[in-house]
């Protein structure tokens, strides 16, 4: 199956079931191949609701799936760029059959006949083998050991803030289901936030194949919960139901999880304390002192997360804040690989680390991040100047507000895009007072609609650093 290319036009308002089998058939033999599947679709919205719930199954790039907008790119072009032709249902279907038929173009199964059209394709042998030996690595070392009759897997993908919300409802799901708790995650970083759970029995980090694989061969058949951050992005779908996108528009955090996990809302919201590990404590404390910083007076800056990352790429403006905060007598320290401020320092700790290393700093500067919620969610920090930077309509992905989702000319999701900048900042505001209950000194800015209004805002974040 190695390289070969799969094209379905899709009739979505009728179709949508047919089509998503299709696709998941296509995930399951074509698992580590290099074979895409491109599914055309009429409309921006279908392209982007489909992407969503068909990415259930493959995060990183495991499975290839595009979807492609029709009105982007005439029959012609897309169909020489595949070797085979799903027969589908749609409208328009005659012209992209004449056109495979005059490119030679393998015209396959019917699509509301075929059961799996990809059944006999041959799939390198190497690759089967690796299948074969992760089906058994999954029997001996999760199925056996954590039988799914006594426990409830979680498998948690990136997203750190998103994470945290959940593991404040699981007290609660215990006692629903009355099973123990098993937490499979895949990113080092956040296994150490998970282990702070006290109502999972235990937490395993396991590759990005692995990952991949539960959830193709296995999640339908033993019902695995998929926590796919974060809510806003195209990755979050429960493995046996749609997960409730409403923090699309500016829905909470914890009602969110609490309806996917089917809490009671009589159910209050209750936090669990977490303490920072001394020698993370003398960690941060010694790297403090090593860097020459001044305890109380340190800017430490987040640019980069997994919902807004378009923030780091306006370097002027974060230039601009780093030369106001030095004229102030501000040291300032970005948090990550600093490529673009050459007189500025940088760390990249772990969470435990990092919360001590805000702390002795005494402010931060972060786009929405959940490295910035989880601080406040476990309250590792007394006392912080936290300011918060959502992306207004500088942004121009965020420009316009009747478009959700940016695609190219094959239907990639490139960016999120959003004009609910403000309401979000309100949102998020409401989260860390109401909810997070956190005991911190915080404030949430929109970025202004052009550039003339960095300097205000700057100012504004100056002040609130300065007269805090």
């Amino acid at each position: 199956m190695e390289g070969k290319k799969y094209l379905l036009v899709a009739d979505l308002p009728t179709q949508r079931e047919r089509v998503e089998e299709v696709a998941f058939a296509f995930m399951r033999a074509a698992y580590l191949t290099d074979s895409i599947l491109f599914i055309m679709v009429d409309l921006k919205k279908d392209a982007f609701d489909t992407y969503r719930y068909l990415s259930r199954n493959a995060f990183f790039g495991s499975v290839k799936i595009q979807l492609v907008l029709k009105n982007q790119l005439p029959p012609e072009q897309i169909v020489n760029q595949v070797d085979y032709y799903i027969i589908g249902n749609h409208p328009d279907e005659i012209f992209y059959v004449d056109a495979a038929i005059r490119h030679g173009v393998e015209i396959i199964g019917k699509i509301v006949a075929s059961e799996n059209i990809f059944s006999g394709v041959e799939v390198n042998p190497e690759i089967q083998q690796f299948k074969e030996n992760l089906h058994a690595l999954v029997a001996k070392d999760l199925l056996e050991k954590f039988p799914p009759e006594q426990f409830e897997y979680f498998l948690f993908h990136e997203g750190m803030g998103d994470s945290v919300a959940v593991f404040f409802w699981l007290k609660e799901y215990r006692k629903l289901h009355d099973k123990k708790i098993l937490i499979l995650c895949v990113n080092p970083l956040r296994e150490e936030i998970m282990r702070t759970c006290p109502y999972a029995e235990e937490v395993i980090r396991i590759s990005p194949q692995v990952f991949d694989f539960l959830s193709i061969y296995y999640a339908e058949e033993y019902d695995i919960v998929k926590v796919l951050t974060a809510p806003y992005s195209d990755r979050v779908v429960n493995a046996s139901k749609k997960f409730p996108l409403d923090r699309l528009y500016n829905c909470f955090l914890p009602e969110v999880f609490r309806d996917f996990l089917g809490i009671p809302t009589s159910v209050e919201f209750k936090k669990y304390p977490v303490s920072i590990p001394e020698s993370s404590v003398a960690r941060a404390k010694e790297l403090f002192s090593q860097m020459n910083l001044t305890r109380g007076k340190t800017v430490f800056i987040v640019t980069e997360g997994l919902c807004f990352n378009g923030l780091e790429h306006h370097n002027d403006f974060w230039l601009k804040l780093v030369r106001r905060l030095q004229v102030e007598g501000y040291d300032v320290v970005f948090n990550g690989q600093n490529k673009f401020f050459s007189n500025c320092k940088s760390v990249f700790l772990s969470f435990f680390e990092s919360s001590a290393f805000v702390g002795l700093c005494g402010h931060v500067v972060s786009s929405p991040t959940g490295f910035v919620e989880t601080i406040c969610a476990f309250n590792t920090v007394d006392s912080i100047n936290l300011q918060i930077i959502y992306p207004g309509g500088r942004d121009e992905y965020y420009r316009r507000q009747n478009v959700i989702g940016r695609l190219d000319a094959m239907g990639n999701i490139i960016y999120y895009g959003s004009g609910f900048a403000a309401e979000r900042a309100k949102n998020c505001e409401s989260y860390i007072k109401n909810y997070l209950d956190a005991n911190i000194s915080f404030n949430v800015h929109v970025w202004g609609d052009t550039a003339a209004e960095d300097d205000a805002l700057i100012e504004k974040i100056v002040s609130k650093i300065i007269f805090n």
